[in-house]
């Protein structure tokens, strides 16, 4: 009796599991691999420097945030800059963040986060609004007016969504590429500094964020 059992609890536990398994791959577990798809904007966002900035002093302690204690000023196009970007590192070696939520500035020693409190990732973290945090993006096709160099560079990328693009995104395909720390002043002039339409994308399953 008692081995009678046995042999049916095991049948049962057999039955689930090829239950379970099924289930998994037909609806838990999507394509590896979107089709194609064509008309995507491109576009990079950055953390600026502000070694390279060298505007006239702006106060901001009239817009921190909450508990905040900020500096008695900042180079006003550096704040220009992070008012875009959303961080931008300080001469103190910290980092300056603008909420756009609440409009305020705020200070951290943390490096720059995307809208999941993630790490943003040179060359590999993209903000988009249209797709589910955590889905990777291989993009094959850079569209026109991108150098070859940087074209190379940017479909060998592992790219994945992990922020939200909160300025001049309103376009559902587009995707904000992040290349990290500013190195250089004149940044806009350089080739990995690009806007291109008409790029071709292909989106995997998500992945959970780091």
């Amino acid at each position: 009796m008692l081995a009678a059992c046995g042999l049916l609890a095991v049948a049962a536990l057999c039955y689930a599991g090829l239950r379970l398994h099924h289930r998994l791959n037909t609806i838990d577990m999507p394509q590896t691999q979107t089709a194609p798809q064509t008309g995507y904007t491109l576009t990079v966002y950055f953390t600026p420097n502000q070694a390279h900035y060298h505007g006239p002093l702006r106060s901001i302690r009239s817009k921190a945030c909450a508990g905040q204690h900020l500096p008695d000023g900042f180079p006003a196009d550096f704040l220009e800059r992070v008012g875009l970007e959303g961080f931008g590192k300080t001469a103190r070696s910290n980092y300056l963040g603008w909420d756009f939520d609440r409009h305020c500035y705020f200070t951290t020693s943390r490096s720059p986060v995307g809208s999941h409190e993630n790490t943003l990732v040179p060359w590999q973290s993209v903000a988009a609004n249209h797709l589910s945090p955590g889905t990777r993006i291989h993009i094959t096709d850079c569209g026109p007016g991108v150098p070859a160099t940087v074209c190379t560079r940017v479909k060998a990328a592992h790219w994945r969504v992990d922020d939200l693009c909160s300025i001049g995104c309103d376009d559902a395909k587009h995707l904000d590429l992040y290349i990290g720390e500013q190195t250089r002043a004149a940044i806009e002039d350089e080739d990995f500094y690009f806007v291109t339409k008409g790029a071709t994308i292909q989106a995997s399953a998500p992945e959970a964020l780091r």
